[in-house]
């Protein structure tokens, strides 16, 4: 019995996530221009709908829609709750796979509840008065779940800006600074918000393909490559006795530009200090129009220090500082 209500579980909560009716709940709520309108023009469309529609749709084909609804927004997770694996996933992250196409159906099953409540209301001014609540809601929602989409894809835009400050660091010469044989350690690629590259070793795959050379990409010197031995032999062998060299890539939202900044590290350092991205020296390249913006970093010895920026940087600070810690001022 517990098993059987653990697959229901499994498979209704992956259902309900498709809507992310929690949205609602979890935002933080500040005001926006783009949310404001578009939350005003659904609340006003909701509503006129609402009331133009409520008498047209017999009992019979709304329970029709709401069972046809129910029934295709569980069917894509139906065979997640038999598998012990996503019994155990919904309990920790509620959206997969069938979420997204059990919203559509599920619109469907919320669209008839909505219409069966308005037509069980006969008097005027109280179904009236529940339109506009109803309107009410549906307009929170949308302002709600458009700050939502706002935040989550700010994160995957900035991760791309990434990807564009990479390739265009490879267009102005950094493939000059990478020599063979030499192992990359980029924690602010390897660890990108809301991605997981190092799960099927992707930068070392882009950097071989954009190099025309094998060269393996890390978090961390300590870190040995999660590709299979079969894959992993097409790569750099590990080895501290390597060259290794120091990424840090960053992107400001505010100030719409970001660097890429290259250094050779210290394995010594690196045994002491695992976390840290010390350098004697560095090169910067710049992405961005705002001229008057600067580098700064923290040296060792805890002080800081300032570039003032240019599409190409070779800093002449004695160092070493710390690439994990650049970042853009004005």
């Amino acid at each position: 019995m517990s098993r059987f209500s653990d697959m229901l579980k499994t498979v209704i909560l992956f259902s309900l996530s498709g809507l992310n009716f929690s949205a609602i709940w979890k935002i933080p709520w500040k005001l926006n221009g783009w949310a404001i309108t578009a939350a005003l023009l659904s609340g006003i469309a909701f509503f006129l709908l609402l009331r133009k529609a409520q008498n047209r749709l017999g009992w019979n084909l709304l329970i029709l829609i709401a069972v046809l609804g129910g029934f295709f927004a569980l069917a894509p997770n139906l065979v997640f709750g038999f598998t012990p694996r996503y019994r155990e996933w919904v309990k920790h992250d509620t959206y997969y796979l069938g979420s997204f196409y059990a919203s559509f159906s599920l619109l469907f099953f919320v669209g008839a509840a909505v219409l069966s409540i308005q037509r069980l209301i006969r008097h005027q001014l109280t179904s009236v008065a529940t339109s506009s609540v109803l309107a009410l809601a549906f307009a929170a929602s949308v302002y709600a779940n458009h700050l939502d989409a706002e935040r989550f894809f700010r994160t995957h835009r900035i991760n791309r800006q990434s990807l564009s400050i990479v390739e265009m660091a490879f267009a102005k010469g950094m493939a000059e600074k990478l020599p063979k044989k030499s192992i990359l350690v980029a924690p602010s690629l390897m660890r990108m918000p809301k991605l997981t590259p190092g799960t099927y070793d992707y930068w070392s795959y882009y950097m071989t393909q954009a190099l025309g050379y094998p060269l393996q990409v890390v978090s961390t010197p300590n870190e040995k490559s999660q590709l299979p031995a079969a894959q992993r032999k097409r790569l750099p062998s590990f080895g501290l006795e390597k060259k290794l060299l120091g990424l840090s890539v960053s992107y400001s939202h505010r100030y719409l530009a970001g660097f890429a900044a290259l250094g050779e590290l210290n394995g010594g350092v690196w045994q002491k200090e695992p976390n840290q991205l010390n350098v004697e020296k560095a090169f910067l390249w710049f992405n961005g129009k705002n001229a008057s913006l600067h580098v700064g970093a923290t040296l060792a010895d805890g002080r800081s220090m300032s570039f003032s920026v240019a599409p190409v940087l070779e800093s002449q600070n004695s160092g070493p500082f710390d690439l994990a810690n650049l970042v853009l001022r004005e």
